[in-house]
């Protein structure tokens, strides 16, 4: 598996393309597409059906809703495989070089970060609701994005499971509760610690 630092042209708060979009973005977007082999017509900087007919197929493959809408969730997907990568070989160096690693509890709403075998810190989280639970699990941190902005807060750490991630928040009386659609969200100032405590390649334990 290769691990991934994601290189953002826009804030994700700031994505939303739909048809008759037009710009510079547009045209990157068509760009990635094209380099995934989704789209095969000249990229024109417009989004045009031929552009949504690509990101509908992008989203299949990525188990993602069909919608030929450019949100934010497809926009880090498109984008998740750019940038610099850490080979196989490598993985054990990244994760010698910190020994950090995050265990959360959904039933206590708890993020606690590992530094080596101490406990570092501990944070109150919001989690999935009921319908749309944060899912049990063994993953790791594949990208990381500061300043998404919006409902992303100040930063953004990606797990190697579909479009699911560590961010903060603009809503942070929510914390807490459980009241996302999957994701684990911080207050800012504590999402920002853990951000800068951990690499690609972290372990991210999620328990019950």
């Amino acid at each position: 598996m290769l691990l991934h630092k994601a290189y953002l042209e826009l804030p994700l708060h700031k994505v939303y393309f739909t048809p008759g979009c037009t710009g510079s973005a547009i045209l990157s977007i068509q760009k990635r597409l094209q380099d995934l082999s989704f789209f095969l017509p000249t990229p024109t900087g417009v989004y045009d059906q031929a552009t949504q007919t690509a990101i509908k197929s992008f989203q299949d493959a990525n188990y993602l809703p069909t919608d030929g809408i450019t949100d934010w969730k497809t926009y880090l997907r498109l984008w998740r495989d750019s940038g610099m990568e850490v080979a196989q070989t490598e993985r054990a160096t990244v994760l010698a070089s910190t020994g950090a690693a995050l265990h959360i509890s959904r039933k206590a709403r708890t993020l606690s970060l590992y530094i080596g075998n101490n406990l570092s810190g501990q944070y109150s989280i919001a989690v999935g609701k009921p319908g749309t639970p944060t899912p049990l699990g063994n993953y790791t941190i594949t990208t990381k994005v500061p300043n998404p902005g919006g409902i992303l807060g100040t930063r953004w750490m990606g797990l190697n499971y579909e479009s699911y991630g560590i961010h903060g928040t603009n809503r942070p009386w929510l914390i807490g509760q459980a009241v996302s659609l999957g994701c684990i969200r911080m207050h800012n100032a504590d999402v920002e610690g853990v951000f800068n405590s951990v690499r690609l390649g972290t372990p991210v334990l999620i328990r019950e």
